[in-house]
């Protein structure tokens, strides 16, 4: 990702098993955090690329938390790594 990124369904996930439902979270380099909801058709996760994801520069450490019955049933972990804004 380049820093400032965003759009619509830029993030998709494949899984083994389709969920309830499923959220990404994060924390930035600068340590703000964030947490999104996503879309699931099947077991195909899609989630938008916001702004507060790639807002810092460097490895943002993200997981999707995937609940079943609002009983949390599991997570994958996965590294956006995000890279400097080009200064014109």
């Amino acid at each position: 990702m380049n820093q400032n990124d965003e759009g619509d369904g830029r993030l998709v996930f494949e899984m083994d098993d389709a969920y309830g439902s499923v959220t990404i979270q994060g924390t930035r380099p600068d340590g703000g955090h964030f947490e999104h909801s996503t879309t699931l058709s099947g077991n195909v996760v899609t989630a938008d690329l916001d702004t507060d994801m790639t807002l810092m520069f460097g490895d943002v450490f993200a997981q999707l938390v995937c609940t079943e019955n609002d009983e949390r049933t599991g997570s994958q972990v996965f590294i956006l790594r995000v890279q400097k804004e080009a200064k014109e």
